[in-house]
């Protein structure tokens, strides 16, 4: 498997890295995308029935969803039984060859399946084992079903972005998904860099409902030092600071987020209004003062707002939509989208100047068994 960075091998330091994918959906599936972008020969290990769910979720393009595409570039696919008897030897002969093994099943199933860590590491002493799960391996919601919204509820995040009418508002990305995907590939990556011969089994236990619970908010920093954090709107990343919101010009909207001071100044020069202002942390000043912005960007146009805020450095950027982004001259130059074959959005970093992808298209179900095995699995 190659990277496609231009050949530059700072982008590959996990090549000759086996990874063993058995988990499903988003978090994992995000996790061992970044692996395979670094060079990781990713292999995912399916059941001969549903297999992968990401297959259905989106657009199908070539018989398999848009998601499935964008998320599992790059990896092999073998299909295997684990409850049978032949099909449990070809996954031994895997897991010998592999120097990470990650899992998304409920805490206890690999276990039943004789498949614990026990297990494992007799099978190879080296291999780091990667367990994903909504809440972790212990505690006593260990085996609670949940997905990312109710993750996001039970951490109190979901509390606190509500709408007009006061209900939660559900958000438009799986974050506690995506969280602990990027968690899963970080705390990972240290333990593959040490070779075979001098690395231990190790366990990585990965709780989603942590990945968010455990953000450092100020919400949380505060809560933790006893403060009295007040319920609603106005406790937000700028303690409702008139200054850092969302706000309608004539033609769509604009985000503010003049948080330094001299970003704030530069801001309220802007907008005509005197500094001092900001220094009424009272609701009834910060009213006020969102009534003064609100009719200051009201209006004007977005683009009016853009180039005004060129020359004043005001932290003012558009609300874009998807599809705007993806058009946009910083996106372009920087190439977030992969344009050979099935379009596909790369991974946030460059090394060295070149974007991190991993080299071809998703597979299909089944697609390496004869690769791996002696006959089809």
């Amino acid at each position: 498997m190659t990277v496609e960075n231009g050949g530059n091998e700072a982008g590959m330091p996990l090549k000759g890295v086996r990874v063993l994918d058995l988990t499903r959906l988003l978090p994992g599936g995000y996790a061992t995308l970044i692996l395979a972008s670094m060079g990781a020969d990713v292999v995912k290990v399916e059941d001969k029935k549903a297999g992968d769910y990401t297959r259905l979720f989106g657009k199908q393009v070539e018989g398999q969803g848009s998601f499935h595409h964008m998320l599992n570039r790059g990896k092999k696919s073998v299909t295997l039984d684990l409850k049978d008897p032949q099909d449990r030897l070809r996954f031994e002969d895997l897991v010998k060859t592999s120097d990470l093994l990650m899992e998304s099943f409920r805490p206890g199933v690999l276990e039943a399946l004789g498949y614990g860590l026990t297990a494992l590491h007799a099978l190879a002493p080296h291999l780091v084992v990667c367990s994903i799960s909504g809440f972790g391996q212990t505690g006593p919601m260990r085996e609670d079903p949940a997905h990312d919204l109710n993750l996001l509820a039970w951490s109190g995040l979901l509390d606190r972005q509500r709408g007009a009418d006061g209900k939660p508002v559900m958000p438009p990305v799986a974050w506690a998904d995506v969280l602990v995907g990027t968690n899963a590939a970080l705390y990972s990556i240290p333990y593959l860099s040490m070779p075979r011969s001098n690395r231990k089994g190790v366990h990585i236990d990965l709780a989603m409902a942590e990945a968010v619970a455990l953000l450092p908010t100020r919400i949380l920093a505060d809560i933790l030092v006893g403060a009295a954090v007040p319920k609603g709107p106005d406790y937000v990343f700028a303690d409702g600071n008139p200054a850092y919101g969302v706000y309608r010009a004539k033609d769509g909207f604009v985000s503010v987020a003049a948080v330094e001071d001299h970003f704030a100044r530069n801001l309220y020069s802007l907008a005509g209004l005197d500094y001092e202002m900001s220094k009424d942390r009272t609701a009834e000043g910060r009213r006020a003062a969102i009534a003064r912005f609100s009719d200051f960007f009201a209006q004007r146009s977005v683009a009016e707002l853009l180039e005004a805020d060129r020359q004043a450095h005001a932290c003012i950027a558009e609300v874009l939509s998807v599809e705007d982004m993806l058009g946009t001259d910083q996106a372009l130059s920087r190439g977030f989208v992969a344009s050979e074959g099935i379009p596909s959005a790369g991974l946030p970093v460059l090394v060295n100047g070149q974007r991190l992808r991993a080299a071809g298209s998703a597979p299909r179900q089944g697609e390496h068994n004869t690769e791996f095995f002696d006959t089809d699995a």
